[in-house]
């Protein structure tokens, strides 16, 4: 039986809270295990965030929640 954590990273993620979640990332930072930078996903345009929603690709957090 799934965990409410794991229910959690299973949901579906609407536009303006990946939004809010980029927004938050703190900048200046060592690289998280997918290796992608904060600077990275700051500057990504809204259309450039909808399309890694649609792919289902969220970048790995160490411990910063969506």
């Amino acid at each position: 039986m799934a965990t409410d954590q794991e229910n959690m990273f299973n949901a579906d993620y609407k536009l303006h809270e990946l939004t809010q979640a980029t927004a938050s990332l703190r900048t200046k930072k060592s690289l998280g295990p997918d290796l992608t930078m904060a600077e990275f996903l700051k500057h990504l345009g809204l259309k450039a965030l909808s399309i890694c929603l649609q792919l289902s690709y969220l970048p790995k957090c160490k411990t910063t929640l969506i």
